[in-house]
């Protein structure tokens, strides 16, 4: 990001930040002019567009593991930062028990039930309301990449999983 934004210089006031987050000011005045500047440049480096979106996953796991234990354990390996991100694993061969509920202002999340063998567990999929027929496309099978978390409401504690990506079926594609 940072050699992007030397490169826009002269279109600049100021930049600033660090290898996750940047900052910039800009006269109102150049705003396209950086802007073209920071296509172009983005366009060199990236000819053939910009590289597909990768998931890395920690492990697959059944959803058997995923436990008040499990979660522990995980516990351990905090704090979570840039160097350090939470675990993220795969759950495939899930079945959607029931019917997914969309929620939250605008109905941008989902909340639905997943179960695998005899154990069933809520998954929750921030900002994912609009991929509900996605989820639902191959009947109800899908696999979840996610995090487990622990969901206090209400005075109960319950182990969910929050979710990370999804895809229809019971196999995911994995590259």
């Amino acid at each position: 990001m940072h050699e992007a934004l030397r490169a826009c210089t002269g279109e600049l006031v100021g930049h600033g930040g660090h290898a996750m987050a940047a900052g910039v000011k800009v006269r109102p005045s150049r705003i396209d002019a950086f802007r073209e500047r920071f296509v172009a440049f983005a366009a060199s480096h990236f000819p053939a567009g910009p590289p597909a979106p990768r998931l890395t996953l920690d492990a697959e796991v059944p959803l058997s593991a995923v436990t008040f234990g499990m979660l522990k354990d995980i516990a351990k390996l905090e704090p979570y930062g840039v160097d350090n991100p939470r675990p993220k694993f795969l759950a495939a061969g899930l079945t959607v028990d029931g019917t997914p509920r969309r929620m939250g202002t605008g109905e941008r999340h989902l909340s639905f039930r997943v179960s695998q063998g005899g154990t069933a567990m809520r998954a929750v999929a921030w900002g994912m309301g609009d991929r509900l027929d996605e989820l639902m496309s191959a009947g109800g099978a899908c696999c979840l990449a996610f995090s487990p978390k622990i969901n206090e409401w209400n005075g109960n504690r319950t182990v969910e999983i929050e979710v990370t990506d999804l895809a229809p079926g019971a196999n995911p594609e994995l590259g």
